[in-house]
């Protein structure tokens, strides 16, 4: 039996004043259709996975390529920036493969569930984690049995929408399976994300490996879906170092992207795979794209990242208004965080922020007080966001209060440029302004060679 798992999101570059070469954005590996793979290959099945952002938008092989592999079941993951592409996608498939049972999942359905399925092309849907739902749905319709039990998926009956009970986070995290990194050419994904000229990203080596140790973050950020929970649930060390060393030792990783909400949130358990790390002497570096809490973590552990292979680590400041801060409950110790940003960056490990722009009843003033926040040269890099209220989120009620619709530009939804405003103080022409004015001065060449240096002392090919 032939499944095609999909993820459906578009290429994007970001182009940086000065910069040569544009930076493409989130060709990360994708871990979670790998890990739903590598519980589906326990039986006799041929399965694909197909990530359309290595396209880089010419789409012309696809049909060709899904037509030949006539997949039984078509299990694709949506995520909310990229739904008109995936529906045109999705559309497609159907046309080509009439008989293909497509499964939706992701951050968009687990959000939007209902709203998914006014796509008649869709069968079913899984919100939620779909470790155990994924495979059980798959056993059914293979057997040609009801699904129509199976909690944490929403079904079409006829003109009927039914939601079943939702399926209860996976607790055992070390009882899921290493991801299936044979199926990808993870030789393709490094180039992606392999660009020396890069002020965003600073990998320091080729073999890129991508990897989760836990799920779930106890913050109340507005703007986050939270797709994981409130409760944080943890690999254990010994888990996320045999993990680490099969990687190393089977497929020559050497360079770590940790991509858990919050890797810093138990400081025990971090100083344990350090350590375990450290003893093991192997030649590897770690960076952690997706952030740590700032405002939590301390010298010494900074210290054991770095002694365990650090070399880049994001804090997500996203605001500097303690206002805001209030306001979107991220409650971020700006004055700790501003502390530990100048050690991180004394220890030599890269130091790289996340900031939103447009946050609703966000003034000018206030985005000026962000931006002057990062223009600290203890900062090597950062990523510029304007804010996406997304469907599911707090902030998106906060922005329908504020009178503004955001089912008007959800469909220009794009975090790395200002395509529409959010704020209700602040237009749309002088957010622009104000993000690119801000964006060419932080990225200016005295910063860049600055970072660049730093980095080259990590570089190895």
């Amino acid at each position: 039996m032939n499944i095609l798992l999909i993820e459906a999101d578009e290429y994007r570059e970001l182009i940086i004043p000065g910069i040569e070469k544009p930076t493409p954005l989130d060709i990360v590996h994708p871990l979670g259709l790998m890990t739903l793979a590598a519980l589906l290959k326990e039986t006799d099945r041929n399965i694909k996975i197909l990530d359309t952002r290595l396209f880089k938008r010419d789409y012309s092989s696809l049909p060709e390529l899904i037509k030949g592999f006539n997949p039984f079941i078509t299990g694709i993951r949506l995520v909310s920036r990229a739904v008109p592409f995936a529906s045109d996608l999705i559309k497609k498939i159907k046309e080509l493969c009439p008989q293909t049972h497509i499964i939706a999942g992701g951050p968009h359905v687990t959000f939007c569930k209902e709203k998914v399925l006014q796509d008649k092309n869709i069968e079913v849907c899984v919100y939620g984690e779909g470790d155990i739902t994924f495979p059980l749905l798959v056993n059914r319709l293979e057997e040609k049995k009801s699904y129509k039990d199976i909690k944490g998926i929403i079904y079409r009956e006829g003109e009927h929408v039914y939601k079943n009970p939702p399926r209860p986070y996976v607790e055992d995290l070390d009882s899921i399976p290493f991801p299936a990194w044979d199926l990808i050419d993870n030789e393709v994904y490094c180039e992606f994300m392999y660009n020396p000229h890069s002020p965003i990203y600073f990998n320091a080596r080729r073999k890129i490996a991508s990897i989760f140790t836990s799920r779930g973050c106890p913050y109340a950020c507005s703007f986050c879906h939270n797709i994981f929970g409130k409760r944080v649930r943890f690999q254990s060390p010994e888990k996320v170092f045999s993990e680490i060393k099969r990687l190393h030792d089977d497929f020559g990783m050497c360079q770590y992207h940790i991509w858990d909400d919050i890797f810093n949130i138990n400081k025990e358990r971090v100083h344990e795979i350090c350590d375990m790390i450290i003893k093991s002497h192997m030649d590897i570096n770690f960076s952690f794209p997706n952030g740590l809490r700032g405002d939590i973590i301390n010298k010494d552990l900074i210290l054991k990242l770095k002694a365990a292979g650090t070399t880049v680590i994001t804090y997500a400041i996203e605001t500097a208004s303690e206002r805001l801060q209030k306001k979107i409950r991220k409650n971020i110790d700006l004055k700790k965080l501003k502390e530990v940003i100048h050690f991180t960056s004394s220890a030599g490990i890269i130091v790289r922020v996340f900031i939103i722009l447009g946050f609703p009843t966000e003034t000018v003033e206030e985005m000026n007080t962000t931006i002057n926040y990062i223009m600290d040269p203890a900062i090597d890099t950062a990523v510029f966001q304007v804010l996406n209220p997304f469907e599911g989120t707090a902030i998106y009620e906060d922005v329908k209060k504020n009178g503004i619709d955001p089912t008007d530009f959800e469909d220009k939804y794009e975090y790395i440029s200002p395509n529409f405003s959010s704020s209700g103080e602040v237009s749309l022409e002088e957010l622009k302004e104000i993000y690119y004015d801000a964006v060419s001065r932080f990225f200016n060449p005295e910063r860049v060679n600055r970072s660049y240096e730093k980095w080259k002392r990590f570089h190895k090919v």
